[in-house]
C-alpha cells in the first residue's frame, strides 16, 4: 500500500475540519448555498453538526499523523529541535516495530463519512438540500471510501505504510 492514501486521508480530515470551522460560526451562508432553509432551529442545529465535523476532522488527522513506521512519539526532545523519541508507553507494535492503535480511530472517522454522505443524499431526496449539496455527499461518500480502504489495509498489513 502506498503511504500517499494516508497523506490523502489527511488532507480530508483537514478539509473536514476547515468546513466544520465555517459551518459552526456561519451556517445560514451555508444552508443558504445548499438551497436550504435558514430558520434559527436549521442554523442552530447546522453549527452543531459543523462542530462534530471539526472534532472528527481533528481525530482523523490527529490518528494519522500521529500514526509512523516508527511508532508514537514522546517528547522528550531539547528545545533546540532534538527529534522525539518513542514514548515508553507506546502500544505494543504488531509487526516491523508500528503500533496500529490508532486504528479504532480512522474506522470510526470512516463510519461518520458514510453516515454524513447518506443523510446529505436523503436531505436532497425529501427536498431539504438542493442540487449542489449532492457534491458534498460525494465527497463524503469518496473519503469514506478512502479512510475506509486505507483502515482496511493496515488492518490487515498489520503495518503503517
Amino acid at each position: 500500500m502506498s503511504p500517499a492514501l494516508r497523506y490523502i486521508n489527511i488532507a480530508i480530515g483537514v478539509v473536514t475540519v476547515l468546513s466544520g470551522a465555517v459551518q459552526t460560526v456561519a451556517p445560514a451562508f451555508i444552508l443558504r448555498l445548499v438551497h436550504a432553509e435558514t430558520s434559527a432551529t436549521a442554523t442552530q442545529s447546522f453549527a452543531i453538526v459543523g462542530f462534530f465535523m471539526v472534532l472528527f476532522g481533528g481525530l482523523l488527522i490527529q490518528s494519522l499523523v500521529g500514526a509512523s513506521p516508527r511508532g508514537p512519539a514522546a517528547p522528550g526532545g531539547s528545545a533546540a529541535g532534538e527529534p522525539l523519541r518513542p514514548s515508553p508507553r507506546a502500544a505494543a507494535p504488531l509487526s516491523g516495530g508500528s503500533s496500529t492503535a490508532f486504528l479504532p480511530s480512522v474506522f470510526w472517522c470512516g463510519l461518520q463519512k458514510v453516515g454524513a454522505s447518506v443523510a446529505v443524499f436523503v436531505g436532497i431526496y425529501h427536498g431539504v438540500f438542493g442540487g449542489l449539496a449532492a457534491a458534498v455527499a460525494s465527497f463524503d461518500g469518496l473519503s469514506a471510501i478512502l479512510i475506509l480502504g486505507y483502515w482496511w489495509a493496515v488492518r490487515r498489513a498489520r503495518t503503517i505504510p
